[in-house]
């Protein structure tokens, strides 16, 4: 009888250490103690696991080893459960992403979850999707500290779910802590309940700037007989027209097509997307819907990014190639095919198989050539250079490699011409930079096309100081044009201005200000000051973004003594 019991005692042993196997296998939606039912608690440490358990990595800040980045935050975050959590905290500010869970049935009222970190909606938030649209979602408060949250989900009952936490943002609080994820029927110790779907503001309506005016007027557009016509049949020439954002701004933020691609980053900072095919005679082969077919020569290539959706596009060394699973093997590209790409390196010839290959960097992009030609932001997530022109209803762009093409609205995310008369701040280097205090250095300028606001900003943390040498542009009167806003999560009151040959643009931005057109006077080799200075007591975070930033030389136009609101 006691040798039965003790069969019986192992053999309920092994069902026991089998259905622990298979939680620890995948444990979504598996129950635990208290009757939860588990979404993910992010303490498996090997993400190609998390992957097979059905969760999908975007972008890089949550495609790593994110238990070094919850190191760095747990004396921050206060309690949390378990070894670690999830967090999009790094040393890299500009690192962005997603992160969505495996699809489950809703079968409790409540997903609770803990949440801290930087307070933007749009850019920072956990989300419950269904049939991937947002029907409930969440931001921090600009600290760290997590704290418990649900979402009531009583209305979806019985439908399929997936859980995502999105980081589109940049900078000391743009990152996301998110920790327990579960679906649960107590509300107790909640220190929010959200009950309603998020507010969707009216975005993706596009912008027109006009060339000698500085005036904006907003899309829907259409494109015909060299002209663009917007919102309530306002029309603009092309020759006249400065940017263009279309209303597909949108898209290339949600990933819907550039995410699945493999992508060509060229030296002059092109990006070009669609499906690397091969390599023969120093040339690489590029098959895209939008661009179509091209042999592209090596020496004019920065970098090849495979499987892209996995990774993004990071910097790396010269020579290196970089893998999903495994440490960077430096040597030279062999072959491109279906299935492996290889590498001659210190261990010879060796074929690594494609789908864990993330990208290849050939060289440095040449940052400091100038960029020629109008610059085309398409929806895929290319960009292109080029001569730009209306053709009947579409645009056409001159390419140096890739000839004539033309592309429709709906193909277009965004026009920024370079014109004889027009030099962007974005393509100048700084003269000098002075930054004071516990601040980081401004960045470079960076793409943040929103369809409503800008394209371009340059953002600058208070105590800084920039100056730039006046080119030599075009004839006429010259004049520095931008727009001054807060950046985003901002919390702190600064004073700005612009100046330039004894002439000063002044202006206090609070949070929450809308944008404030300035324009400045110039002179051709004389010097332009932007300054950004704290008002009042210091707050974190405050940063100030001058958006679309640019010289112009034009006719007479009267400066603006002080800055004037310009929309949103």
């Amino acid at each position: 009888m006691r040798k039965r019991l003790q069969i019986i005692a192992i053999m309920l042993l092994a069902a026991t250490s089998s259905s622990a196997a298979q939680q620890a296998e995948n444990p979504t939606s598996s129950e635990l103690r208290n009757g939860d039912l588990l979404i993910g608690d992010f303490e498996e440490k090997e993400i190609g696991k998390m992957r097979s358990w059905g969760w999908i990595f975007g972008g890089d800040c949550f495609n790593r080893d994110f238990r070094h980045g919850t190191q760095q935050m747990r004396t921050r975050a206060g309690r949390y459960n378990g070894r670690w959590f999830l967090t999009s905290f790094s040393e890299k500010l500009n690192s962005t992403g997603t992160l969505t869970s495996p699809v489950f049935t809703i079968s409790r009222p409540l997903v609770k979850f803990l949440i801290s970190g930087g307070s933007s909606p749009e850019t920072l938030a956990a989300n419950l999707l269904i049939d991937g649209e947002v029907v409930r979602s969440v931001s921090g408060e600009n600290n760290d500290q997590l704290k418990l949250v649900a979402f009531d989900v009583t209305e979806f009952a019985g439908q399929k779910a997936q859980f995502q936490v999105i980081d589109y943002a940049k900078g000391i609080l743009g990152h996301i802590n998110i920790d327990h994820v579960v679906q649960s029927t107590d509300a107790n110790s909640a220190k929010r309940i959200i009950k309603q779907r998020p507010v969707v503001a009216d975005k993706g309506i596009g912008f027109l700037q006009l060339l000698d005016s500085a005036k904006r007027f907003a899309g829907p557009f259409t494109l015909a007989d060299r002209e663009i016509t917007g919102k309530g049949g306002k029309k603009a020439q092309f020759d006249n027209t400065l940017m263009l954002a279309t209303a597909n701004a949108r898209t290339l933020t949600s990933g819907s097509t550039a995410h699945l691609a493999d992508a060509l980053v060229l030296m002059n900072g092109e990006h070009w997307f669609g499906k690397i095919e091969g390599l023969e005679k120093n040339k690489v082969t590029l098959n895209s819907s939008y661009l179509g077919k091209h042999s592209v020569d090596l020496d004019k290539i920065s970098s090849l990014h495979f499987n892209h959706w996995k990774n993004g596009i990071r910097e790396g060394e010269p020579g290196t190639m970089y893998r999903e699973n495994g440490e960077p093997l430096q040597g030279k590209l062999v072959w491109i095919r279906t299935n492996d790409i290889a590498i001659n390196c210190s261990l010879g010839v060796v074929a690594i198989p494609r789908a864990g290959v993330l990208s290849h960097v050939l060289s440095k992009e040449d940052s400091k050539k100038p960029v020629n030609g109008d610059e085309l932001s398409l929806t895929d997530g290319s960009k292109l250079h080029g001569k730009t022109r209306i053709v009947g209803n579409q645009l056409m762009v001159e390419h140096e490699i890739l000839g004539e093409l033309k592309f429709g609205l709906e193909k277009i995310l965004s026009l920024r011409r370079r014109l004889d008369n027009v030099m962007w701040i974005s393509d100048l280097q700084s003269d000098s930079l002075k930054s004071s205090g516990p601040l980081l250095p401004p960045p470079s300028p960076q793409q943040i096309i929103d369809g409503n606001t800008s394209m371009y900003a340059l953002r600058v943390a208070p105590n800084s100081e920039i100056t730039y040498r006046v080119p030599p542009l075009g004839t006429g009167t010259l004049h520095f044009r931008a727009t001054a806003c807060p950046g985003s999560a901002n919390r702190g009151a600064a004073s700005i201005s612009a100046s330039s040959s004894g002439v000063e643009v002044t202006g206090i931005i609070n949070p929450g200000d809308k944008p404030l057109a300035v324009e400045v006077p110039l002179k051709r080799g004389a010097t332009l000051k932007l300054t950004v200075n704290f008002t009042g007591s210091l707050a974190f975070p405050c940063n100030i973004d001058w958006r679309d930033a640019h010289l112009v030389a034009l006719g007479a136009i009267a400066p603006q003594s002080q800055p004037e609101p310009r929309g949103n």
